[in-house]
């Protein structure tokens, strides 16, 4: 069955549409988390997922900070996005190899989003530590591992940055039919 060259056109609109939107999605999530992870002081209203990652004024308060923690969240989410595109390069190669590669590379990734999400994880635990009338395990990885926080900060960066990875190999399949 062939599909004609108007519906081939429609596919890769939405679909570099998506890649558009992935991409700026991306790229506040990770300087956002940066952010979030290594200059925000976190006070007890910051408890959700929502406002412990996502920080509107992210640029404006690492301008504020210095030059550094600018550079710093202006450059972590295009390493991310960069990894993520290398992925998608090496879904083009032809040998085995690159199986290992993307392996590999989706590893990085994925260990680079699990230090975000426990820095994260750790820093709600502390506010909630400090503010709290129950008594809490110690923070621990095995710890972090079973929070919703850990898991959904895991999921907002790394599963959404290979979807957008597959997206640039999907984009390309339509094109060359």
């Amino acid at each position: 069955m062939e599909m004609s060259k108007k519906t081939f056109t429609k596919a890769s609109f939405w679909i570099g549409a998506g890649i558009i939107f992935l991409t700026i999605y991306l790229f506040i999530f990770y300087s956002s988390a940066a952010y979030s992870a290594f200059f925000k002081n976190f006070t007890p209203e910051d408890g959700s997922v929502t406002q412990t990652i996502f920080d509107a004024q992210a640029f404006v308060k690492a301008w504020n900070d210095g030059f550094a923690e600018l550079i710093l969240i202006l450059t972590i989410p295009a390493v991310f996005l960069w990894l993520g595109f290398l992925i998608h390069k090496f879904q083009e190669q032809k040998d085995w190899r690159k199986y290992l590669k993307i392996t590999g590379l989706a590893v990085i990734i994925f260990f680079f989003n699990c230090l975000l999400a426990y820095e994260i994880t750790a820093k709600i635990y502390n506010i909630k530590l400090q503010g709290g009338l129950e008594t809490m395990p110690p923070m621990t990885i095995s710890y972090a591992l079973q929070q919703i926080n850990f898991w959904l900060i895991i999921f907002a960066g790394f599963v959404v940055n290979l979807i957008w990875s597959i997206m640039f190999r999907v984009l390309k399949t339509i094109k060359k039919s």
